[in-house]
């Protein structure tokens, strides 16, 4: 793939990515002010999800058989037309069902945009480039976060929505440009599809538990960080919006430096001080006090997640050839990260509404603990690839 056709799906990842993260601030105070439960906004984040973990292993094996091309429209297009429906509706039951629709057809956007960069890296360097898609979202997050609360407290909630669908749209246009000039078409597949394994196969399925145990906590802060933030400091939506957008600009500022650190001294050190870090913050979460506090802390958990992230996105990927990479890194988005984050959106809620907000982030810390003690004692036994 060459330099150019790298961009084209760079940049229309990056505009998908804007709009979803124009959402991420106002969801949950949009659903408290329509008087929903944090239990019930718990299952609504985990049904978007869900259907997430669906669409992502769907699109990537898609995208390595008909291109990607189709996949990004599913993500553009059908998306922006998808948020939408937020300004349209506010019956409990069809708020779940458009949860359901923008996780389907959101996901289309990640399996095959982290498959073309995986194929294209260079032999060694793979985690600096799957660290691109971190620092993508990353910026996407910052971009989106930041005037999300100012234009919900200013123009309303659904000025949010109208905007986010806007830019989903416009990278739609530019699916549709790049159709005929930048966008890869499919790999030439060679027989049916195997992970070809460079290491065990239990190995691979207890690297997928530990991230589904890391992501567990990210579950809990998409949903219920806004809500323990404003509930705890009294911010406004405006500096709730200021507080993501730091989340993503440290996660910008450090993924490619975390990625280059992975290639040199080896991914598996890199999860296992991802882990602990995530663990440390979302214990802090759980004591924060104070604005200032909350901004600290979000930086320490970002700089856990680019750790993380990048690395073990490279260690899966070594098990795919490179004509499956859609499919394996779908696969990957789908099983290990989306269960964690499913079962932290759900459980998080749940756990909240019995015992606070201290105890869903406490719940938190516990899970990358977990994760942390399941990677040291498995990798103490048996050396693999790094």
């Amino acid at each position: 793939m060459t330099r150019n056709k790298q961009w084209i799906i760079i940049t229309i990842f990056g505009l998908a990515a804007v709009a979803m993260s124009l959402l991420h601030p106002i969801l949950p105070l949009y659903l408290t002010a329509l008087e929903i439960a944090p239990e019930i906004i718990g299952l609504m984040f985990s049904l978007s999800m869900i259907a997430m973990a669906i669409g992502e292993g769907y699109w990537g094996w898609a995208a390595d058989r008909v291109g990607a091309w189709i996949p990004l429209a599913v993500g553009t297009f059908l998306c922006g037309f998808t948020v939408l429906l937020f300004t349209l509706v506010e019956e409990l039951f069809y708020i779940f069902i458009i949860f359901f629709f923008w996780g389907l057809f959101r996901s289309a956007i990640f399996g095959p945009s982290r498959g073309f960069i995986a194929a294209g890296a260079p032999v060694g360097k793979k985690t600096t480039h799957l660290a691109i898609v971190t620092a993508i979202i990353a910026v996407s997050s910052s971009l989106g976060a930041l005037p999300s609360g100012y234009i919900a407290e200013v123009w309303g909630f659904r000025t949010v929505f109208y905007l986010s669908s806007a830019i989903s749209l416009l990278g739609g246009l530019l699916v549709l440009w790049g159709y005929k000039n930048t966008i890869p078409v499919k790999y030439k597949l060679q027989g049916k599809f195997k992970l070809k394994l460079n290491y065990q196969t239990k190995a691979l399925t207890l690297q997928c538990l530990v991230t589904a145990f890391q992501f567990f906590g990210l579950g809990i802060i998409v949903a219920f960080l806004p809500l323990l933030v404003t509930g705890r400091t009294g911010v406004s939506m405006t500096e709730v919006g200021i507080l993501i957008s730091v989340r993503g600009l440290v996660a910008m500022l450090f993924s490619l430096p975390m990625g280059m650190l992975a290639d040199r001294i080896g991914n598996r050190v890199m999860m296992i001080f991802g882990l602990f870090t995530t663990a440390l913050s979302m214990f802090a979460f759980s004591l924060a006090s104070s604005f200032a506090a909350f901004i600290a802390i979000v930086v320490l958990y970002n700089i856990g997640y680019t750790a993380f992230s990048p690395a073990a996105l490279s260690l899966f990927s070594s098990s795919s050839p490179s004509e499956r990479q859609g499919t394996a890194m779908g696969f990957y988005g789908a099983i290990c990260e989306n269960t964690g984050i499913v079962a932290g959106s759900a459980l998080g809620g749940f756990i909240w509404s019995a015992w606070g907000g201290q105890a869903a982030f406490m719940a938190g810390a516990v899970s990358s603990l977990l994760g942390a003690f399941i990677f040291i004692a498995f990798f103490k036994l048996k050396k693999i690839s790094t």
